[in-house]
């Protein structure tokens, strides 16, 4: 048996606990005890970057994936890290210019457009199609026929309140691939819209917002503005006709003339106002003209 004088350094012989043994013993040993090695724990496990391999070469310093440990079990499991999604501003697409805020049209399978307003864009997504295409967030508005009219306690009467033009915010928010964007729209308030010039298909007008959780209106529609003799909330995409006397617009039907009669007369006054004035004292320079004309 060939033997090597070894030294344990201090520090080994606090590690493993052993004596440095003299010469004479070291003569006379014939077998040497064999080194057990653990399996080092987590805990224990040198910091990254700084252990070294074989001939002192450096490892990689690369951070490892974080460790989680659960404190009831004391298990430890890993975990991976994904990369943060990236969010945009804006985006251009079949020409046209998108950006957070604004509302847009959405065309599904061939169906009718809905409105809805952009409130996220984002680079990843797309579909099995367009993988890179961005995704946008998206609250959805609703029209009447998506309201479930019982639950609010409408009447059939009452119906005619809610514009052909007319949208509802809702909580609904939906990721969806940008292909479905057919188009900019616009939703003003209701006074913006009523009586503005120049509206066309894409503008819609908003005075309330949809709960479909529990089905209701807020402001609820008992605190809409009302007009006319019927006091039925107003809809700024019916036809109405001014009093030129108290200034109030009336459905012709309850005030018993029509558009085109209210139109070719001098002056119109509502029935309130006949009975303490004379027809045709008036003239008109009517904001019904200008309302027909917007």
């Amino acid at each position: 048996i060939i033997l090597v004088k070894t030294k344990m350094s201090e520090q080994s012989m606090k590690l493993t606990g052993k004596r440095e043994l003299p010469e004479k013993e070291i003569a006379n040993t014939t077998e040497l005890e064999p080194e057990t090695k653990k399996e080092p724990e987590i805990s224990k496990l040198p910091k990254p970057g700084k252990k070294r391999g074989p001939k002192g070469k450096k490892k990689s310093s690369i951070i490892p994936p974080p460790i989680l440990s659960n404190s009831q079990t004391g298990e430890q499991s890993q975990i991976t890290l994904r990369p943060r999604k990236m969010k945009y501003q804006k985006m251009k697409f079949n020409g046209e210019i998108y950006e957070i805020g604004d509302f847009v049209l959405i065309k599904k399978n061939g169906k009718t457009p809905t409105v809805g307003k952009i409130i996220g864009i984002l680079r990843e997504g797309g579909d099995s199609k367009h993988p890179k295409w961005p995704t946008v967030d998206v609250k959805r508005y609703v029209k009447k026929e998506d309201l479930s009219l019982e639950s609010l306690g409408l009447a059939p009467k009452e119906l005619r309140c809610l514009g052909e033009n007319e949208v509802f915010e809702t909580d609904t928010q939906e990721k969806m691939v940008v292909d479905y964007l057919f188009g900019k729209c616009k939703v003003w308030n209701m006074s913006e819209y009523d009586g503005k010039p120049g509206l066309g298909s894409s503008d819609f007008y908003s005075r309330a917002k949809y709960h479909q959780d529990t089905k209701t209106m807020d402001p609820p529609f008992s605190q809409w503005e009302r007009t006319c003799n019927c006091n039925l909330p107003t809809n700024p995409n019916e036809m109405y006709v001014n009093c030129d006397k108290c200034q109030k617009w009336f459905h012709p039907e309850c005030v018993g003339t029509t558009i085109k009669q209210a139109t070719e007369s001098k002056a119109f006054f509502c029935n309130g106002c006949q009975k303490s004035t004379a027809q045709g004292k008036y003239d008109r320079t009517s904001t019904l003209n200008n309302f027909l004309s917007a």
